[in-house]
């Protein structure tokens, strides 16, 4: 069987979800990791001062925030969690499930899919403190156990991309 790379996976897997904001895979192979980021742009008719988790702040028409998810090599990476969404780990051996995979962009898709609402109610009550999506792990458990309950998990491998970074000439 011909294994498949993380990033043709990712990219295909997330042009079938047909997500409703901007998003983009990439493999920063000198950094070990691949980023999956989701890019919204959010309606601020009035201008207000709109801050995000990492108190950058606008107060423009549209809010533009991001969300990145992380993959990288186990062993390989010191991930600081307070950056990311959700940062997942590949073994640099055996990979990552393809069932896991499809369960990350079910969940992501469900999680963007509720940002434009959430967005309405933040912005209409002006709720103190950063607007922002968190990721929930028993969500996502529970996307990959339905997933394995309607037999649509696969145990195939997907690799993470071969780096030339640390290869000796």
């Amino acid at each position: 069987m011909e294994s498949q790379l993380l990033t043709l996976v990712l990219e295909e897997i997330m042009q079938e979800a047909y997500f409703p904001c901007e998003w983009k895979v990439e493999w920063l192979e000198n950094n070990h990791f691949i980023n999956l980021e989701l890019q919204f742009m959010l309606a601020n008719p009035e201008k207000r001062s709109i801050s995000d988790r990492f108190n950058a702040s606008w107060n423009q028409e549209l809010v533009p925030l991001q969300y990145q998810v992380i993959f990288y090599l186990k062993n390989r990476v010191k991930v600081q969690n307070k950056n990311v969404l959700k940062a997942i780990p590949v073994d640099p051996i055996h990979g990552i499930k393809y069932g896991d995979v499809i369960a990350v962009v079910k969940y992501l898709k469900r999680l963007a899919t509720a940002v434009r609402s959430r967005w309405q109610d933040y912005y209409q009550t002006m709720q103190a403190g950063p607007f922002e999506i968190i990721w929930n792990d028993e969500d996502y458990l529970q996307v990959v156990q339905s997933l394995q309950d309607t037999y649509r998990y696969s145990d195939r491998d997907i690799y993470f991309p071969q780096s030339n970074v640390d290869q000796p000439n």
